[in-house]
């Protein structure tokens, strides 16, 4: 947490704002960062409820999108991190594309009702004009 002292978030979100019926902890997003630098974009959300969830497969997300809203179009860069098979993991999903990026779990750090990760910039496309969006996913994951 120390790396995003002095850094504003980009966005600051209402508390008990996500899907009561869920009743999941670790979903309220309370803060969403970006920074980069020459070689990595880096991401970090803060949450409201607790940490982030490893009993089930969960995806935090930030999508730039070509146009506003949460729709999917092609090109669309999605940075993810999502808990899978006992750790966490980072990757980059090109939207109606065959284009992945998968990256080693030292991208991904988690703490108390935070989580952050990085991605290589030349995996993310053109940020410039873009739209921001951030994801959550949770759920069983179908093999």
């Amino acid at each position: 947490m120390d790396d995003w002292n002095n850094i504003e978030p980009v966005f600051v979100d209402f508390i008990n704002d996500q899907n009561p019926d869920a009743d999941f902890n670790g979903t309220d997003l309370h803060e969403f960062y970006l920074a980069k630098d020459d070689i990595y974009l880096y991401i970090m959300m803060t949450l409201y409820d607790g940490d982030p969830k490893t009993d089930i497969f969960t995806q935090y997300g930030f999508q730039a999108n070509q146009s506003r809203g949460y729709g999917d179009s092609p090109g669309d860069h999605l940075a993810k991190a999502y808990f899978q098979d006992g750790e966490w993991h980072a990757a980059v999903n090109v939207r109606f594309s065959t284009e992945n990026y998968l990256y080693a779990s030292e991208y991904v750090g988690v703490g108390s009702s935070f989580i952050e990760w990085k991605v290589p910039l030349s995996d993310m496309g053109t940020l410039n004009g873009k739209y921001v969006t951030e994801r959550f996913y949770l759920g069983k994951l179908e093999q």
